[in-house]
């Protein structure tokens, strides 16, 4: 059995109907099957027939635009030769040649669904000499609906037939005949693949597919929620993952059953500029299913992907510890400067301490260290009198942070 993939929707042609199925690509010619037709008189008419799809070689990949999606096919017959020499007789020099049948096709392979396809040859088909009986190989061209991509099981029904008869001006002679042909069984002719390329929606900062459009601003280092909805025209939400990136890092999240994925991908690396979040479907199974980043029909929504995101400066802010506040001790402000989302604020940070009621004051600037992820500075102020201090901690922020103060009020006892 020839197996062919299809790309939906393009001019393709598949062994369909009574062939001999043979790997994509080959090329091979169809065989064909013979018919017992009747007549309207209930004469027999013995006649055989092949289908044979047309399929882009290599095969192609388009989107699955809609359902049920049209590819064409090609048909392979003879005028039967005491037909054609009774024709002839008659005074008829060509014969115009029409043919009408159905296909089911099969997806999954219990459920089947009847198509009608109808056949005609482009041209009429010289009878020639009949001096003796002489059959007249003809071509036609039609069409058949795929319902979805996947494996398409072709199977032929029963044939209508019909033969027109002309002379040399194209004036009718006699009668048209009419035959009908049923299939002597239902094997699957061949089994055709159709591969669809997917349409992927992305969705940055909002769960509103309507606002989809608004420009959203984001901190330095602020997390940005993504969701992503991957389908095809009428069939079932394909299997896969997303491949999420942010700035050219990728980031691979499956689907679920119903085609979308849902994820917190961290923010920017650097804040200068726009960054740009994109989405990219990765099949499951890349027969039947395309690679791709977006996809619609003519009249659909395409949503930005990638989106640009701009990205500000983030929060951090210093909090304070004192400890050593006796006489005898010594004092330190410990500082640890925390952002408002993953980052490490860098930079140096001012600590000045002032006696209340008295002029003295002390000042400190240190920058930061860097421990354990973590943005640090430690202020040593030495022994202090006994009294009541004003303490006032500035970061002076970064090319990624803005700056912030803390106060605190400190006691130092005997």
């Amino acid at each position: 059995m020839k197996r062919t993939v299809l790309a939906a929707g393009l001019a393709a042609v598949v062994t369909s109907g009574l062939t001999v199925a043979t790997a994509p690509g080959a090329g091979a010619a169809p065989t064909t099957v013979d018919y017992a037709c009747q007549t309207s008189t209930g004469g027999t008419v013995a006649m055989s027939f092949g289908f044979e799809a047309e399929a882009p070689d290599p095969p192609g990949t388009v989107t699955l635009f809609n359902s049920p999606q049209l590819m064409n096919m090609r048909m392979e017959s003879a005028v039967p030769g005491g037909l054609a020499k009774s024709a002839a007789d008659d005074g008829a020099s060509m014969v115009d040649v029409s043919v009408r049948t159905s296909f089911s096709d099969a997806y999954p392979s219990a459920q089947t669904s009847w198509r009608t396809s109808t056949f005609s040859v482009s041209e009429p088909v010289q009878l020639g000499d009949q001096s003796e009986p002489t059959s007249r190989p003809f071509e036609g061209r039609g069409t058949h609906s795929l319902l979805q991509s996947g494996v398409n099981d072709l199977r032929p029904g029963d044939l209508d037939v019909r033969f027109g008869f002309m002379d040399a001006d194209g004036a009718v002679v006699g009668e048209p005949v009419a035959l009908t042909c049923t299939t002597p069984s239902a094997p699957v002719a061949d089994t055709v693949w159709v591969k669809s390329v997917t349409f992927l929606d992305l969705l940055v900062g909002t769960d509103n597919w309507d606002e989809a459009w608004e420009k959203r601003t984001y901190a330095y280092g602020q997390p940005i929620p993504v969701r992503v909805r991957v389908g095809a025209w009428n069939t079932t939400a394909p299997a896969g993952w997303v491949d999420l990136t942010l700035d050219g890092v990728a980031r691979l999240v499956p689907l679920d059953a119903n085609g979308e994925a849902v994820a917190m991908i961290p923010g920017p690396a650097d804040r200068a500029g726009y960054h740009t979040v994109g989405a990219t479907f990765v099949p499951a199974d890349p027969t039947f299913y395309g690679a791709g980043t977006r996809s619609h029909p003519p009249g659909g929504i395409n949503y930005p992907n990638p989106a640009s995101i701009p990205v500000t400066f983030a929060r951090a802010k210093p909090h304070v510890r004192v400890t050593g506040t006796r006489t005898e001790r010594r004092t330190k402000v410990h500082v640890r400067v925390v952002p408002e989302f993953a980052s490490t604020p860098t930079g140096d940070v001012r600590v000045n301490l002032r006696r209340l009621g008295t002029k003295e004051h002390w000042s400190k600037t240190q920058n930061i260290r860097v421990v354990d992820g973590r943005s640090r500075v430690l202020a040593g102020f030495g022994r202090l009198p006994r009294g009541r201090y004003k303490l006032v901690v500035k970061y002076r922020g970064d090319a990624d942070h803005l700056g912030s103060r803390a106060f605190e009020k400190v006691r130092v006892r005997r």
